[in-house]
């Protein structure tokens, strides 16, 4: 057997609390392994159980005892709705690649919100092949380490003339209605004389005028930053990330006949005038486009770019899942509900939220209730459904390992020590599946 060809890990038994990077607290727990390769179907296995990877390090949170329990999440593309705060990021956009100018007071009203309270809105529809052309002639890509855009034509423009007509419509309405309710003072009743504002304070602002003043004040604080001599460009970090190999996805292609990138690690880049201004890192796998990073130059920072090239990568995925009907998803990590500057993952529409013990996928709509009440909860309304992916004992004995130069199955590897709970427990985590897949390498 090739172990270059197929997935190698090192389980790591530690599950020690350590620092939260969400609450700030010591009381994360999460089980974790070291993948010396893994290929790109083992993933899909492992993500769809709640797993993550950072670089080639593979975890899973314990979701009953950590301080923020991590929701895998996802996005079904095909029915994919577009709201109204998404086509506002991409007509800001448009109108930055037109004329170049980027204003303060438009961005305020895109800032990340903190709660759901448009979740359960009906979205406007909106076909997203209109996103491919957004930027046409000003991303570029190359194979290999980033991802081509599908070809655009003028009939893939983006047209929010519709969206426009409504919104005026809606404007009208608003305004027949202010004119027809206004408000009636009684001017029988005396009114009394107040106090009036404290001399002895500044003047009120406005909430908006004062969010618009804290954005120009951390602007200037970004240009009066003093130049870090051995700071690195996009360009130069992503020449060095992409001559390492180590930290991908072991490549996979796609089925005969079908053109594309093929399975894999890719860096979807962002050019504008020859200028790199941000990298989506992405996991093309068999059923989903994974969302692992992104990262975008400060100066542009003002266009709302993570919103924007979430938004790019549901297209790419729309884009593959028409020569590829399997790959219909869009993962964006983890939701974690405990943390509200996370709770935006749940802006894309229909999103959904794996159960913690079934592994059934819930809409996020009917997970929030639960989550309100408990940071952890069975998602799965239906009491009687099961793991259909929860390993047998014939699954365990089949489990592979790597001991001593030598691979075996577990119940040859069982006879140099008792190692039956251990790998009890690994194989509940990993799934059926990934018992018959992933090899273990042991000490």
């Amino acid at each position: 057997m090739d172990l270059n060809k197929v997935s190698v890990v090192r389980w790591f038994e530690d599950t020690n609390k350590h620092s939260c990077g969400y609450c700030k607290s010591e009381n994360s727990i999460s089980q974790g392994m070291w993948a010396e390769s893994l290929t790109v179907d083992d993933y899909q296995e492992l993500i769809d159980r709640g797993w993550r990877r950072s670089g080639k390090y593979c975890y899973k949170s314990l979701m009953e005892q950590t301080c923020c329990p991590l929701y895998t999440i996802k996005c079904d593309v095909i029915n994919f709705l577009l709201s109204k705060s998404q086509k506002k990021v991409i007509k800001r956009f448009n109108k930055f690649l037109k004329d170049g100018n980027i204003k303060y007071e438009d961005n305020i009203q895109f800032e990340e919100p903190d709660n759901h309270s448009d979740l359960h809105q009906n979205h406007p529809k909106m076909n997203l092949s209109d996103l491919s052309a957004s930027i046409s002639n000003s991303i570029q890509q190359n194979n290999l380490t980033s991802i081509e855009t599908p070809s655009t034509s003028n009939t893939d423009e983006i047209d929010l003339n519709e969206m426009d007509n409504s919104q005026q419509k809606t404007e009208k309405i608003c305004d027949k209605a202010s004119n027809s309710s206004q408000l009636k003072v009684n001017t029988k009743t005396p009114l009394k004389v107040g106090v009036g504002a404290d001399p002895t304070k500044p003047p009120c602002k406005k909430a908006k005028i004062l969010r618009i003043e804290r954005k120009k004040a951390k602007g200037l604080q970004f240009q009066k930053s003093p130049p870090v001599s051995n700071q690195k460009s996009l360009e130069q970090f992503l020449e060095e990330v992409s001559q390492n190999d180590k930290k991908k996805l072991r490549p996979k292609q796609f089925p005969e006949g079908i053109d594309g990138p093929g399975y894999g690690s890719f860096h979807q880049q962002y050019w504008i005038n020859d200028r790199l201004i941000a990298v989506g890192v992405i996991d093309i796998l068999p059923r989903c486009v994974s969302s692992v990073y992104f990262f975008y130059d400060p100066d542009y920072r003002s266009l709302t770019l993570g919103t924007y090239g979430s938004l790019r990568e549901v297209q790419l995925t729309r884009y593959l899942q028409k020569n590829l009907p399997h790959l219909s998803s869009y993962y964006m990590g983890f939701y974690i509900h405990s943390c509200p500057k996370m709770r935006y993952k749940g802006k894309l529409t229909p999103s959904y939220l794996v159960c913690p013990e079934t592994y059934h996928w819930v809409p996020i709509e009917k997970c929030i209730t639960l989550l309100e009440a408990n940071k952890y909860s069975r998602l799965e309304e239906d009491i009687d459904a099961i793991d259909e992916n929860l390993p047998t004992q014939r699954d365990i004995s089949e489990i592979q390992v790597v001991y001593q130069r030598h691979l075996m199955h577990y119940d040859d590897f069982d006879e140099f020590g008792d190692e039956s709970e251990k790998f009890k427990l690994i194989a509940n985590f990993i799934g059926k599946k990934c018992c018959r897949s992933l090899i273990f390498w042991e000490q």
